[in-house]
């Protein structure tokens, strides 16, 4: 159950920075998990924050990877 639990925290915050407005623009992973790097982008192009989540559970690595996945094929 602990393992549903962190998953569900992950992706919470996952989804609360998506709905915010920033863009995953860069993963680093290692054996303690990813480092997702999520950038809130202006209207003028320009970076204005920064976020990096430490994402620990395989089915967040998971959904954040589907989320990828799912914005290249809308540009497709």
């Amino acid at each position: 159950m602990h393992e549903h639990q962190l998953f569900m925290e992950e992706k919470e915050r996952i989804d609360n920075l998506v709905e915010q407005g920033y863009k995953i623009t860069g993963i680093e992973e290692n054996l303690s998990g990813a480092y997702v790097h999520f950038d809130y982008i202006d209207h003028d192009n320009r970076n204005v924050e920064t976020q990096i989540l430490h994402v620990l559970s395989a089915d967040a690595r998971k959904y954040f990877t589907t989320l990828l996945v799912a914005k290249e094929k809308r540009f497709d």
